[in-house]
């Protein structure tokens, strides 16, 4: 028997995520909850930019909240336009609908979706499950634990406090490379340069991120020269960071990678296609008579009713179906998931979430730092997106060290 051959493979470094039109509920919740467990999240407002930011980030899962701007039919018509561009095609789609779902219509649209149709109303836990469970059937985070930006064009720096041999207390200014929730990387001043050691601790020290201060101990993890001769130190925080210094930082990190994206399109015409009119006529068929998927509106408690009794596993295995179904197809997402599969990722969603990186010491850092540094001192690492010279050999030498 021939071996089905996955035509849109997850990333080594997993998928970039974006939510367009977010609901305040999806955004101030899922969202954030998302970055907490170190998904690369990021908010399109606009659907006139939606091509434009899948053409500069191919591979991407892309999940809409389809309950404004456009009618369902339009979204959807936008989503089978993309098949019909080579880059746009890798494109994973799914819905989101603050209203309850019939079953019928999720298993209808979630068939057409590889990242199904998926309701947002009730429990918080239950849909940041279900979502989580989608997101890691597709690899969305891959080898990556952490999700780290580029400070290049930010005011970021660590400051240190020597004494000479008089005692005498002096501040010292390194410039940030760049950072994550579990090590930062600083370009070393000349009078530093071969006084760093592994594994030294440096006290005192205090991380500027755009205005914002978090004081802290670190530790130096790894030394690296660049080609250019300078000398870039990884640094990781200590173990009991407070949980409100983690927060300050992943706040920055996805702030920087957020504006960094929206930079990215400037310039880039709008899309200004008339998806109305390329949906007209397109309706689902559901239960003999035709439907856009939005439960049957005038149905209320009966509707809710039965989204409420769907299982997660109930949505889980119909987004698993779309990705079966969607196999070698351009366009349709990943190749063949069993719900099996889905389900295995789901459970381990919540044993696998990445745990505080202070926890888990040097370490554990090790898992992300890597080449970190001296790659994007040189440039290496792209202007948009999770410093990712960094997360490649990060993740290799985190999975080394485990093994």
């Amino acid at each position: 028997m021939s071996e089905v051959v996955d035509k849109n493979p997850p990333p080594p470094l997993g998928r970039k995520v974006f939510f367009v039109n977010p609901s305040f509920k999806v955004q101030s919740k899922i969202v954030a909850a998302l970055r907490e467990n170190e998904y690369e999240v990021y908010v399109i407002r606009r659907w006139r930019d939606v091509k434009n930011y899948m053409t500069k980030n191919p591979n991407s899962i892309c999940l809409i909240s389809v309950d404004g701007q456009m009618s369902v039919q339009a979204w959807m018509a936008m989503c089978k336009n993309f098949s019909k561009d080579k880059i746009l095609s890798t494109t994973i789609c799914g819905f989101l609908t603050e209203n309850a779902l019939k079953s019928s219509a999720r298993l209808a649209y979630s068939g057409k979706l590889a990242a199904g149709y998926n309701s947002t109303a009730g429990d918080e836990e239950q849909i940041l499950r279900v979502l989580k469970g989608i997101l890691d059937v597709h690899g969305a985070k891959g080898r990556r634990q952490y999700v780290r930006c580029s400070c290049f064009r930010e005011n970021a720096f660590v400051y240190l406090t020597v004494a000479d041999a008089g005692g005498n207390p002096s501040m010292f200014q390194m410039k940030i490379v760049d950072i994550s929730t579990a090590t930062v990387a600083v370009e070393v001043p000349n009078i530093f340069k071969g006084k760093f050691r592994q594994n030294m601790w440096i006290q005192n020290a205090v991380i500027v991120l755009n205005g914002r201060q978090v004081d802290t101990a670190l530790q130096v993890f790894l030394i690296k020269q660049t080609p250019k001769g300078n000398e870039i130190a990884i640094l990781s925080y200590y173990s009991a960071m407070p949980k409100e210094s983690k927060t300050c930082i992943r706040h920055f990190v996805f702030d920087t990678l957020q504006k960094e994206m929206e930079r990215s399109i400037n310039g880039m015409p709008e899309d200004r296609t008339d998806y109305n009119i390329e949906a007209a006529g397109y309706q689902l068929v559901i239960g003999g008579k035709e439907s856009d998927g939005s439960d049957e509106a005038g149905e209320g408690e009966a509707a809710a009713a039965d989204d409420a009794n769907a299982s997660v596993e109930d949505v889980l295995a119909a987004t698993a179906g779309a990705a079966e179904a969607g196999a070698g197809k351009a366009g349709d997402g990943d190749a063949a998931a069993s719900v099996e599969d889905v389900l295995a990722a789901t459970a381990g969603a919540g044993e696998g979430d990445v745990a505080g990186a202070g926890a888990a010491g040097a370490d554990a850092a090790s898992g992300e730092a890597g080449e970190s540094g001296a790659d994007a001192a040189s440039g290496e690492s792209g202007e948009t997106g999770a410093a990712e010279s960094a997360e490649s050999a990060a993740g290799a030498a985190g999975e080394a060290k485990d093994a």
